[in-house]
């Protein structure tokens, strides 16, 4: 579930209020971020998810997910990765190769 997104495009500013309410935004045309909330990830085990963009890119941007967690154990062991990025999306990857279940997240900036 992605609980906060912002974007601004073309003096067009769209936003979406997160799970905890809170709200920010973005000042540049062609980025956007966001979070994907921390889950369970079960030990040696992916998780994957569907990110849609609040507003398309003209052009299939570059995108860049970093992993956080509240754990600190086992975390050299986890990472986020992403792929099939198109012009209103892309799919969202975590892995956990610890010896157990770790709760991980995402953020992520997709940017032309």
């Amino acid at each position: 579930i992605v609980s906060s997104v912002y974007a601004e495009r073309k003096g067009q500013q769209k936003q979406v209020r997160s799970a905890h309410n809170v709200s920010s935004r973005i000042y540049n045309a062609s980025s956007q971020c966001g979070l994907q909330a921390m889950a369970p990830v079960a030990s040696g085990s992916t998780t994957t998810t569907s990110v849609t963009f609040p507003v398309s890119f003209n052009t299939v941007p570059t995108v860049v997910a970093c992993l956080f967690s509240s754990q600190t154990t086992g975390m050299g062991q986890c990472s986020a990765s992403v792929y099939n990025i198109t012009t209103t999306g892309f799919s969202l990857r975590l892995t956990n190769n610890y010896s157990s279940a770790r709760d991980i997240g995402a953020t992520w900036i997709a940017t032309t």
